[in-house]
């Protein structure tokens, strides 16, 4: 495995979606030019840190993102490791496709501010969910009502106090993005890896994601 590989197993794909989408990127207006893809370390947390929970076992409601949870196997009732079809089916009540750009699928709420991103491992329309991200537009100041949260009660909004508070000894990670460094936290199961990135203020989460260890989102042209 290169090093580049290697590194894109942790990269938090929604800050690829954030840079998209908050270029104004459509369906008919593809992005041009290859949004940068951080480069993060590989090496495991000396020290066991927090861990994800496997998620509800009652379905969630197929259009109260509100009431949807982001655990290790995904996020509401779109999961890791499920078809394309299948995901992209099982959230097709809460949002529309917005367009898709090479293994990645945006999605926008029907209703509310909660914008959704489906990576695919393999082609987007034939492969396997490998990514699951929520974010908005624009950067959120406050909780967002409409937002998934994790088992730890953090939601699209929530103060970096909160997430601190839910995840005690997450692992850090600085990385620049759009000229300006972002912190997001990490936090792992035995299969996939939580990624929590804050606003460029550094004082709300700005989106939440989820993919399987080893996941690369590939380019985005």
């Amino acid at each position: 495995m290169t090093r580049r590989s290697r590194a894109a197993a942790l990269v938090p794909v929604a800050l690829l979606a954030t840079a998209l989408l908050t270029a104004g990127c459509s369906a008919t207006t593809p992005p041009t030019t290859e949004t940068p893809i951080p480069i993060v370390s590989t090496t495991p947390p000396t020290s066991p840190g927090p861990t994800m929970s496997a998620g509800p076992t009652a379905a969630p409601s197929a259009t109260d993102t509100a009431t949807w949870v982001v655990s290790s196997s995904g996020v509401g009732p779109v999961r890791l490791q499920s078809t394309m079809t299948e995901g992209l089916s099982a959230v097709s009540a809460a949002f529309t496709t917005s367009f898709i750009c090479g293994r990645m699928t945006f999605l926008a709420a029907r209703t509310g501010a909660v914008q959704l991103t489906v990576g695919a491992i393999g082609a987007s329309d034939t492969g396997t969910v490998g990514s699951i991200g929520v974010t908005t537009a624009t950067p959120p100041t406050a909780p967002i009502a409409d937002s998934p949260r994790t088992a730890g009660g953090i939601a699209l909004g929530s103060p970096r106090d909160a997430v601190l508070a839910a995840y005690p000894g997450a692992k850090t990670v600085t990385l620049p993005f759009d000229g300006a460094p972002r912190t997001q936290f990490q936090i792992d199961s035995a299969s996939s890896a939580l990624w929590i990135t804050m606003t460029a203020d550094d004082a709300h989460v700005a989106s939440i994601a989820v993919q399987t260890i080893g996941y690369d989102p590939g380019s985005c042209m």
